[in-house]
């Protein structure tokens, strides 16, 4: 966290980007942008539609979860831009300004260099279990909330990145599993969970209130320049997190050590 950024546009890049933006013909506010990445099977169903990819659905989200978040945003003066490189959903056009949003899921020519500047400018960013969703974040030490993950023994943690996990839902016991329940039956990492939770479990996404509370949780640390959370929850989270991971791998070294 104390590095400075990994990787910088050259200036030209950066000007460029701000052509193409300004020739959209949209209200694009550099001081002021929020980049968010949402999941959905789009993107790997074009990478190979000959694989069957269904086995990652878990990880993708509902699109309209995040709606709510977006309005605020939209109502608190920030530019959204959504970043990916195609997808099967999108806000309605009604439920949004779109002259303060960019889908680039829909955008042909020069996607990737304008997601590349975007995301470099951004306040915070807002991902999803996804590869995307960890560029603002190692690339320029963008603060970023991470969404509906699943596994939570295998995610990226650092000062500047929050997380909030999908909930797991026991269908036998009629409850939703706690951390101890969550590790004790092996459901801590699921990257392939079809084997593991068919007629035993259901993955739930988080719902707009948990992601809107979140972001706002964010944002606030943002303004204030300050993420370092020493509540208590927090703390005893962290706390019972540690001792539950130390003791299921022993030999696991915690980055510093």
């Amino acid at each position: 966290d104390k590095n400075l950024k990994n990787f910088e546009l050259e200036k030209k890049e950066k000007l460029k980007s701000e052509q193409i933006i300004k020739s959209l013909k949209i209200n694009f506010c550099k001081n002021k942008v929020v980049t968010v990445h949402l999941r959905d099977d789009q993107y790997l169903n074009n990478f190979d539609n000959k694989n069957d990819w269904s086995y990652t659905n878990y990880r993708n989200v509902d699109i309209n979860n995040y709606l709510k978040t977006v309005n605020y945003l939209q109502e608190k003066g920030y530019f959204v831009v959504r970043t990916g490189n195609g997808s099967n959903q999108k806000f309605s056009s009604s439920k949004i300004n779109e002259d303060f949003f960019l889908d680039l899921n829909f955008v042909d020519k020069n996607r990737d260099l304008i997601e590349l500047y975007t995301m470099s400018i951004s306040k915070f960013f807002i991902g999803t279990d996804s590869g995307g969703s960890c560029m603002p974040l190692f690339m320029y030490k963008i603060p970023t909330l991470f969404t509906n993950l699943v596994s939570i023994s295998d995610f990226h943690s650092c000062l500047k990145s929050h997380i909030i996990f999908k909930k797991i839902y026991s269908n036998e016991n009629k409850k939703f599993l706690n951390l101890d329940e969550i590790f004790n039956n092996d459901l801590d990492f699921l990257w392939d969970p079809k084997n593991k939770i068919l007629n035993k479990y259901k993955i739930i996404d988080n719902d707009e209130d948990e992601i809107f509370n979140a972001v706002k949780e964010l944002e606030n640390k943002v303004l204030q320049n300050s993420f370092v959370d020493q509540s208590k929850l927090s703390l005893k989270f962290k706390s019972n997190y540690k001792f539950l991971f130390d003791n299921k791998y022993p030999n696991h070294k915690w980055h510093g050590d």
